[in-house]
């Protein structure tokens, strides 16, 4: 048995060799741990709460005719009260509900805040809110209460006792503090910054306080251990339907239970609560992890190996003097097992030292997620390779005799399936397949951004101003003076209002018909006016805009058209449709001026559906302002010019605006940072590939020294060595392009059955991956072969 010295001596007497197999191991390793922190992370959301199995969210969906109208995680307001009131297996209901503003002040601090709701007590009892300031008993039951985080007090007050203090909400709400709560954990799919109580005392739009109103409510529900999910939901659905006859139409809904830990990766729901993650997404960066470290024990193998070749020698010489295959395999073990303890130091440091990186790099990476468990399972891997490889070695050189290693003749390479070979295509056989993927991606992404979505969304900038105020009160005079001091501005093309703009989700709480009365389609709708249109370039294919003297004209899109059971716009133009709200309590008669275009005003992966468009922007302050600017405008200067005058107008009232194609492009964010992780994943699988194809062009060079020389005796060129040192290689990376590239378009086709609009995948695409490959193969071959394409020929011939 060797010992501890001897070991080292022989693991760095090709200090290159092993170099690159200590950083080709730690390589694997580091990249599946940061996977695997990445996809643990988000797996665990929602897992911390002692209950979580117990705890689900309803989802509704809306059909119109058999055709779904809408996914939402949204309720009525009385719905999870009535099922915990006459439903046992409900032991606890809440609901959380978006505030109508989101601009608040504390004493002088004006802010907007998107990270509050409305709260029922149900929600504190449900997620067991932490409370380590104030009364913890029946809390958010009174009117105008709140209770925030720790963090928002710590930032707001700082040292003071935040109990007791008051935040408005804009213009004149009051919310007195009467709690501060434990920060939700990180790992939750909500994590508000306060919560206000929801109460019949406080100003709400009527129907938001009907109890089969407007659907506006998240609602949670605690079941007990043996609920029977499936008659729950039959259950929900019967009793909705019960409460809503009168209100449906042609209009069903369909309700589910969602379990919480569900939430963060298996929610595509509309009008979600917070941003979620692509559980798709999870498993394919997964895979990669496992691909990336299946490469790595590959190159250990080869590596290893090719420290076999260089040193055969040393092995001949033993296998004379008596060597059994059992000695070379407990060298092989231990030094296996000390290559694997360094590599997996390294690899710890590496962790160490990356997590500032790291989440800039591939999103949310919470290294301390990787519980117990996932140690465990690394030390178990570590195990099995460590194992695995020197009996992979044993195998490989267990059949070469003495004489073959004393004569350097223990290479595969002129076989036709050598080991080296296999792990040549199988590592540029996953560089193609990443390098495929990624183009395809990026294909699908930008021609869904550049593509004909109907409107023009360009050089828009939104500001947001005061809403749901009437046009004659003294804020709707300060809106006056703002658009007559923006008109003045050089370079702004036109000027707009709406309730919505590009990116946002409508509101679908109308349905439209043609009879009075009647419960007819659902449909998502929009107020604002000819200028908008203009603004955004929607124009009709029938009609005209808004008639300029009537309040009830309306403009509706050739989805809703066809919905109403009208094939061509001249037969609907003209004629009346009554609006009513879901909450029955309003009913409104318009006459349809026009019929434009579908056109993708929500999102660009789905068709569009009904929409309709009406002109209440004399009468309301809608709290968007949409300037259409020229493109050479300075916009620094635009943005400094109009929140000076913003200030003027409205000195309470926080500046904000954005920019509507930067906005609209946010629902490509997952498929932006899938592609961000998969080129950093392609660049390690391409680094480990050169790191191997180095070692292997080396090793065969060496077999290739005598035959190259006589080959220069002979009259051959350093071009005629380099082709013939690079065929060997191409044909296998060839090999490698033949398997990857139709598993990478049998991927992307199935990546692509998400969307509505489907770019087509060429030919090209898969052309660019497998060139690259080549390209690499051929640099990297070239380089490491030019040693012993320049040689002298006499000294090539005397190598042995």
């Amino acid at each position: 048995m060797l010992n501890f010295k001897q070991t080292l001596r022989i693991i760095f007497k090709n200090k290159r060799t092993t170099l690159l197999l200590l950083l080709s191991l730690s390589i694997g390793l580091f990249a599946f741990t940061l996977i695997t922190a990445k996809v643990t992370y988000n797996r665990t959301f929602d897992t911390n709460l002692d209950n979580h199995k117990n705890i689900y969210r309803i989802i509704s969906s809306t059909y119109t005719n058999k055709v779904l109208t809408i996914s939402e995680p949204r309720t009525q307001h009385v719905l999870g009260q009535h099922l915990k009131e006459n439903y046992p297996e409900v032991k606890e209901s809440g609901f959380l509900c978006k505030p109508e503003e989101s601009n608040y002040k504390i004493g002088d601090n004006l802010f907007i805040n998107e990270n509050s709701f409305h709260c029922s007590k149900g929600m504190v009892d449900i997620f067991k809110l932490e409370i380590v300031q104030g009364q913890s008993v029946a809390i958010l039951t009174k009117p105008n209460k709140v209770i925030v985080s720790e963090s928002f007090a710590n930032k707001y007050f700082k040292d003071e006792n935040p109990v007791g203090k008051v935040i408005q909400q804009f213009p004149a709400q009051n919310f007195e503090i009467e709690a501060v709560y434990k920060d939700f954990p990180r790992n939750s799919h909500i994590a508000p910054d306060f919560l206000i109580s929801f109460h019949n005392n406080m100003f709400f739009p009527p129907p938001l306080k009907e109890d089969w109103g407007w659907v506006r409510f998240y609602t949670y529900l605690e079941l007990g251990d043996n609920a029977d999910i499936k008659k729950l939901e039959d259950n929900i659905t019967e009793l909705c339907y019960e409460n809503n006859r009168g209100h449906m139409g042609n209009s069903e809904s369909e309700f589910k239970l969602q379990p919480i830990r569900t939430i963060h990766t298996k929610s595509n729901y509309k009008n979600d609560i917070a941003k979620t993650v692509n559980g798709q997404y999870l498993s394919i960066l997964q895979a990669i992890s496992i691909l990336i470290l299946i490469i790595s024990g590959f190159n250990y193998i080869y590596f290893s190996y090719s420290r076999i070749s260089v040193s055969s020698t040393q092995f001949g010489v033993r296998k004379v003097l008596g060597a059994s295959n059992a000695s070379l395999f407990s060298q092989f073990l231990f030094e296996s097992l000390l290559v694997h303890i360094f590599a997996l130091i390294v690899t710890v440091l590496a962790i160490v030292f990356s997590q500032g990186i790291t989440g800039f790099l591939i999103g949310d990476v919470n290294f301390n997620s990787l519980n117990g468990i996932f140690w465990i399972d690394l030390i178990l891997v570590i195990v099995v390779s460590t194992i695995a490889n020197p009996l992979m070695l044993i195998f490989l050189v267990k059949k070469k005799s003495s004489l073959e290693f004393l004569s350097k003749k223990i290479s595969n390479i002129r076989k036709l399936f050598s080991f080296q070979q296999i792990f040549t295509v199988a590592q540029f056989a996953v560089i193609v397949f990443l390098i495929s993927s990624i183009l395809g991606i990026n294909k699908q992404v930008n021609f869904l951004k550049n593509k004909d979505k109907g409107l023009e969304i360009a050089d828009k900038l939104v500001i947001k101003t005061p809403g749901n105020w009437r046009r004659e009160s003294d804020i709707g005079r300060n809106l006056d003076f703002f658009e007559q001091e923006i008109a003045k501005i050089a370079g702004i093309k036109n000027i707009s209002t709406s309730d919505k703009v590009p990116g946002d989700i409508p509101t679908f709480s109308f349905s439209v018909s043609e009879q009075k009365g009647e419960i007819g389609i659902k449909t998502a709708c929009f107020i604002a006016g000819n200028e908008f249109l203009e603004s955004y370039n929607i124009s009709t294919i029938d009609g005209g805009g808004f008639e300029s003297q009537s309040r009830n004209a309306c403009i509706i899109n050739s989805s809703c058209m066809k919905q109403l059971g009208y094939g061509e716009p001249a037969e609907i133009v003209g004629k009346t449709i009554f609006l009513q709200d879901e909450s029955m309590m309003q009913t409104v008669e318009a006459s349809i001026s026009g019929v434009c275009k579908d056109y993708n005003f929500m999102n660009a992966k789905e068709m569009p559906g009904p929409i309709l468009f009406v002109d209440w922007t004399k009468e309301v302050m809608l709290g968007n302002y949409t300037l259409s600017v020229n493109s050479r405008i300075n916009k620094g200067e635009l943005i400094a010019r109009t929140e000076s005058l913003f200030k003027k107008a409205f000195p309470n009232y926080p500046f904000n605006y954005f920019w509507v194609e930067d906005y609209y492009n946010k629902q490509f964010e997952d498929e932006i940072s899938i592609v961000r992780s998969l080129k950093i994943f392609a660049v390690i699988a391409i680094l480990l590939g050169v790191l191997s194809l180095l070692s292997m062009v080396t090793q065969i060079c060496l077999t290739k020294t005598k035959e190259v020389g006589i080959r220069k005796v002979n009259g051959a060129k350093q071009s005629d060595i380099l082709i013939l040192l690079n065929f060997q290689f191409v044909r296998w990376i060839g090999l490698a392009c033949i398997i990857a590239i139709p598993l990478s378009w049998l991927f992307i086709r199935y990546w692509q059955e998400s969307f509505a609009y489907k770019a087509n995948i060429d030919i090209g695409i898969f052309l660019i991956s497998a060139g690259l490959a080549i390209i690499i193969c051929v640099l990297t071959v070239t380089v490491q072969s030019l040693k012993t394409a320049n040689m002298n020929p006499v000294e090539s011939i005397k190598y042995e």
